[in-house]
Order: structure tokens, then sequence, then C-alpha cells
């Protein structure tokens, strides 16, 4: 309400808005220039009229004057924002209709007043259309960071929906490609039709330049008449999911029936929605690498051990609750290593690959095949018969994997073992399934590889045998149990000892006597073989040395090297630290190694071979004829002596082959330049037969079992009972 003191005021400071002033019977009294602007009247035509006849054609107030009456009397004052069209252009009024009081507060009149306030409402819509997109924006941003990668293209479906409802727009638009720029994802929501054929989504694709924001309108003189007009498309704003270099896919928005201006706050939006989007994307990519990096494995692409177990509980879980049976198998496969030490790890990745799918190819869809590391693979079979099924898999698998494997011009042969077990009729909890194969696994390896083989129980005994077997071997080297005892080498002609063959013997405090045939195995297996060699090379080296002082510097004392022993990379270094720690002369010390052993590697065995001899080591090859030596190959050891086996030994005068082959080996060994010792010697007819044929030495219980180092002295001082008579 305003009081009609100030009446006048306001009256002279309108200069920026419509007034007009009307007494009690609503007769305007005064009309100033700018309300003749604003309601298209002149003063001269509105003075005197009634503000009804005013309202009624010129529609001043957005209300019935009655009604507006009513409620400026009951409050003093009303107010509006209301919308105008004016020359075919809308503005916006902030109008107020008060009561005028004299000075005893009655109503004497009414003044309205209206202001074109278009500008800052337009602003402020700007500003509000702003807030609620970038409002959209970080909506859509929070939940597609929030939820998980699955559901990612659901979601981003969902938010573009709300991005095209924001924009008020009929159309939305969203394709995804993979690697090889195909759409694997594509959506389309749409206020007028459901049409999105493969030709016009092509053209958003076509349209879609990386790194670029493209406009369509089908009023752009620019197109030309014969260009492809895509279906339901009038308008369309196109923006590409980039990242770096990659194009990812696409977003569009269009307007299906009318053009229209994309204003620059609505790109701007967009381009945001879109760069959120390929945030949400390369998240998900990312997960799934890492995902896969966790649970397959890299080189093969088969499951890896978490995810093998995660599936084998699983699988277990489902077979008691079906009642059903399920397989485990465990592959090894046979002879890898020499292909991967022989031709590079190169050769050996691509054939871990191939024999991946090669196993793959052997199974159902519903089974599961990991790599377990190295060479071992394993096989879970699920919803299981018979036992018979699993036989075929596994000879399917032995059948797969021994066709030959052709890599990089190389042709690779390998075998499979495979070790079986089976739920629940051999254990019902999935560490002992898992150690039950693998037992069946060694049981194959030790009986000639390249089969399968079930779990029985016995064989669960065998296993708890050779880890008891390990855990007193392992508490043998502790207390001492090991002793080093000498088989001596007789000079067949000269009938004096030539030589000394070192023999391991393991008097165990628990049982007493183990065989070496029982422990050297299981030190083979567990490593435990570097600190028994290491023990006995240094208490030999000792003992050459002692009988080098007492002027037994004939005797060359054989050492015998394993495998394991041979190829490892510290062999030289711990030979030579032990020969300077004891002061022995190593060409009183021989090194004897297996014709298999030298055979495995042949370039690396020379090499090795050739670094011994150097150091002033002999060199003997052992159980020469039971291997697959060549000629060529022989020629180019560096050795000094050849052993032969004692198989050849026990059969030589009672089978005529072996008698020939040990007679050819000897030849040739002396063709070689090379001495010959014949191990196993216990009958006077072998002896004669090894004379007769020129063997070198011999050694064996004809003469005399292994001894101590104490009987060793007694009998180097009298060597005339060891005398071979000729």
């Amino acid at each position: 309400m305003v009081k009609a003191c100030f009446l006048d005021d306001i009256l002279r400071s309108s200069l920026d808005m419509a007034v007009v002033a009307c007494d009690l019977d609503f007769r305007i009294i005064y009309y100033n220039p700018m309300a003749a602007r604003y309601f298209d009247c002149p003063e001269a035509e509105a003075l005197g009229k009634s503000f009804t006849e005013l309202q009624n054609n010129r529609l001043v107030i957005p209300d019935e004057l009655s009604e507006a009456v009513k409620r400026v009397r009951d409050d003093g004052e009303i107010s509006y924002v209301h919308k105008k069209t004016k020359n075919a252009q809308n503005i916006f009024l902030e109008s107020r209709l008060s009561c005028v009081l004299n000075n005893d507060g009655d109503v004497i009149g009414y003044v309205f007043t209206s202001r074109d306030i278009t500008t800052m409402k337009t602003l402020s819509d700007t500003l509000s259309y702003r807030v609620t997109l970038e409002n959209l924006a970080a909506s859509v941003s929070a939940g597609l960071i929030s939820i998980p990668s699955s559901e990612l293209y659901p979601e981003m479906k969902i938010s573009l929906e709300r991005l095209a409802e924001a924009l008020n727009a009929e159309s939305a638009y969203l394709a995804v490609y993979n690697d090889d720029d195909d759409i694997i994802h594509q959506w389309h929501h749409t206020t007028v039709s459901n049409l999105m054929d493969d030709a016009t989504l092509l053209w958003f694709k076509d349209r879609a330049n990386i790194g670029k924001i493209t406009f369509y309108d089908k009023t752009d003189t620019s197109v030309a008449a014969n260009e492809f007009s895509p279906n339901n498309v009038y308008s369309v704003i196109i923006v590409s999911l980039v990242y770096g270099e990659r194009q990812m896919g696409f977003i569009a928005i269009a307007s299906e029936t009318q053009h229209r201006q994309w204003q620059p706050e609505e790109i701007v939006i967009i381009k945001m929605v879109s760069e959120i989007f390929v945030s949400a994307m390369i998240r998900k990519e990312t997960e799934e690498k890492l995902h896969k990096l966790a649970h397959y494995d890299i080189l093969t692409n088969v499951p890896n051990r978490m995810l093998f177990n995660d599936r084998l509980c699983v699988a277990m879980e489902q077979a008691r609750r079906h009642d059903t049976m399920l397989a485990l198998l465990f592959i090894d496969l046979d002879r890898f290593k020499k292909i991967n030490d022989t031709l590079g790890h190169d050769i050996g990745d691509l054939l871990l690959k191939e024999a991946a799918g090669r196993i793959e190819l052997c199974t159902r869809k519903s089974d599961t095949v990991a790599r377990m590391g190295g060479d071992e693979f394993t096989v879970i079979m699920t919803n299981l018969q018979r036992s018979d099924d699993v036989s075929r898999l596994a000879a399917k698998i032995i059948t797969a994997l021994s066709a030959p494997f052709f890599i990089k011009q190389h042709e690779c042969s390998v075998e499979a073992s495979i070790g079986i077990s089976v739920f629940p009729a051999d254990t019902d909890d999935v560490v002992t399934l898992l150690k039950n194969a693998d037992i069946a696994l060694y049981q194959v390896k030790e009986h000639g590889r390249g089969d399968y083989q079930f779990f029985s129980p016995s064989m669960n005994k065998r296993s708890i045998h050779k880890l008891n077997l390990e855990n007193r071997l392992r508490k043998a080297l502790k207390t001492d149990e090991f002793s080093v005892l000498y088989q001596p080498q007789i000079g067949i002609n000269s009938g004096n000892i030539t030589g000394m063959e070192v023999i391991v013997r393991w008097i165990s405090k628990e049982s007493g006597y183990v065989p070496s045939f029982e422990f050297i195995p299981i030190a083979e297996e567990s490593g435990l073989i570097l600190s028994l060699g290491k023990m006995v090379f240094r208490q030999v080296c000792m003992v050459s040395k002692e009988w080098a002082d007492m002027g037994f510097n004939h005797l060359a004392v054989s050492i015998k090297v394993l495998e394991s022993q041979f190829r490892h990379r510290d062999l030289l270094d711990v030979v030579q630290r032990i020969l300077k720690e004891t002061g022995a002369n190593p060409a009183l010390l021989d090194v004897t190694i297996d014709e298999n052993t030298a055979m495995t590697d042949v370039e690396q065995s020379i090499s090795i071979l050739k670094k011994l001899k150097n150091l002033g080591f002999s060199i003997t090859i052992d159980n020469f004829g039971t291997g697959y030596s060549s000629l060529s190959h022989l020629k180019r050891f560096p050795a000094d002596t050849l052993k032969i086996n004692k198989t050849f030994i026990n059969n030589i005068t009672v089978d005529t082959d072996y008698a020939s082959i040990a007679k050819a080996i000897i030849a040739l060994a002396h063709t070689l330049g090379l001495k010959v010792v014949a191990e196993g010697v216990e009958t006077n007819e072998q002896l004669e037969f090894l004379r007769a044929v020129k063997c070198d030495a011999v050694q064996g219980t004809l003469f005399t079992p292994a001894l101590t180092q104490g009987d060793v002295l007694h009998i180097l001082n009298d060597e005339a009972h060891f005398k071979v008579r000729s």
C-alpha cells in the first residue's frame, strides 16, 4: 500500500516503468508515457477511462480485476511476473497493484506499476537452466562412478535419457565400439518415433569425427541434395566418445520435427556428459583388465590358480547339492623343460599357448581348463556320470598333446601325464582332492609318463612315505647321519688300485640303513641334493688332500654329479670355493656325470664340462650305452673315461648281445683315446671277459665292497691283496 503523500514521489521517479493511478471507482487519473508504450494505449485515450476497460482490453494484470482488488484490500499490495506478447515477441513484466491511503489510513485509490524484466528474466532462466544441466552432469558422474562395471551400459542409457529430457530433445542416440571399430552396444531414446535403421546408425558413425562436435540440420544449404538424409532426424548434435586417439563411440541429441538452435550451455553439457561416459568406459575397461590379470593366465588366457580354486569350490558345492560327481585332472607336459631350455622361452611360451588351446578343444563348455603355472594345467570336469567319461577325456587330451607342435619352423614334441581324483569318491574336501590328483600325477611320472592314472588309497600311502622320508632327510643333513664310502677301481692289467668311486650311505637314527635308490630321488625332487652334494664334495676334497699328503697321489677319486647339481648356476663357484678352502688338488678328482645328463642339453653340457676340465678335473661319462649318445657328440665331450653300466656287465657272460655291445663300447672308447671302467664285476668269468676285450679298470664286489676312509688307508699299504692275477 502507498500513502497519498508519497504518491507524487513515485509518479515523478517512475521513468523506467509504467504507472497507472485510479480513484476508488477505478477511473484512471494518472497514466505515464511508459504505460502508453507497454499497453499500446495513448495517454489521452486512457485518462478518465475505467481501469476495468483497460484491463479487459489490454490484460494489464493476469488476474480478474475483482479478484485482484479483493486480494489487494486484504494484503495492501500484490505483485506478478507475467508474459506479454508485443510485436510478435515475448516480454516479461514485473507488475504491482497497491492501495493508496490517506493520512487516516483509508483507501482513496489504487496505483498500478509495471517494469520490463525481460533481460533479467532471460538471464535468470539461462543461469537456472545451466545450473540444472550442471547438476545433471554431476548426478550422471556420481551415478556412473558408483555402479558395478557390469551395469555401466544400462546406466549410460538412463543417463542419456535424462539428458535428452533436460534438453527437451525428442531423440537421443548412444553407440559404443569395440577395438575393431564395430558397434557392440547401441540405444535410441525417442518421444516421437521408434525407428533407428542401420543406415541412419552408420550415418551417425560416419559423422562422429574424432575429437569434434558435429552439427546437422535439414535447413542447412551446404548439405548436397543427393546426400543421405537420416530418418527422423531434422536437427542433431553428434559428439564423439574419444580417448586419446581412440574412438570409442558417440552420443547424439536430435530434434525429429523442427529446426533447433543449440545453445552454448547445451553444447557444453553434452560434451561434458560425453567425457563422463568416456571416463566411465575407461574405468570399466581398466577394472576388467585388472580382473583378468588377477583371475586369468596372461600367457594362455585360461583361468589361473586363483580363479581355478574359486571354480573348484563352487563346482564341489553344486555337486553336493545335486548329488553328482566331478573329476579333477592334473596335467603335466613331459619334456617341456628340454624344449624350453633348448629352443628358448619364446618357443616354450608359444607351445604352452597352443597346448592350452588343444586342451580346451578336448573339453566341454561346462568344464574349466586352468594353468597352475609352468607346464602344469588342470581340468575340472563337472556333471560326471561315470568314470569312463573321465578316462575318455584324459585319453583325448594325451592324444591331442602328443601330436607335434609346429612353432616358428621348429617341430616340437611333448607328452602329457595326467593324475585324476574324483569327488566325492576319493574325498569330499578341496584340499584333499587337489592333493590326490597331484599324487596320481606323480605316480604316472614314476612309471614312465605319457599316461593317466586315477588316485587310489595306496598312492596316498606311498606319498606319505615319500613326505616322511623327505622330512627325515632334512633332519639327517643337520644331524650328520651321512657317511662317505669308497669303492676301489683296479687296473685290470696292473692289479693296482687306480682310483676310488665315492658312495654315499645313510644310516638313519630312526630306521637304520636307507638305500640310495630311495633317498637320492627324494633329495633331487626336494632340492636337498644341493646341500648333500656340497657336504660330500667338501669331505671328499679333505680326504683326497690327506691321501695326497701321505704320498698316495696316484688315486683319482670319482664323484658322481647328478642332473640338478650339474645344471645349477652356482656349480663352478661352489667347486672353486671348496677347492680353495680345502687345498685339494683337482687333478686327483674325477667328475662323473650320467650319459643322459650329458645329452639333455649337449651344448650346455660341453660348456660346463670344459670349464671343469680347465679347473683340472678329469671327466667320466657314466652308464654309457644306456642312453642315446651319438659318436659325433661323444667326440665333442672333453671326457677321459667311459664307465660301462653294470646291467651290461651282469649279462656279458650269458647273453651274446650284451657281450657284443660291451666289446664295441670298449673298442670305440679306445679309438677316441678314452679309458674304460666296468662297474658291478661280481664273477671271475666277467673279469676274464673284460680282460680279453682290453677293459682298462674294474670295480665290484668281486674285489671289495665299499670301504670307509680307514679301511682304504689300510689296503693302500697292502695292495697285493687286491692284485688281479693274469
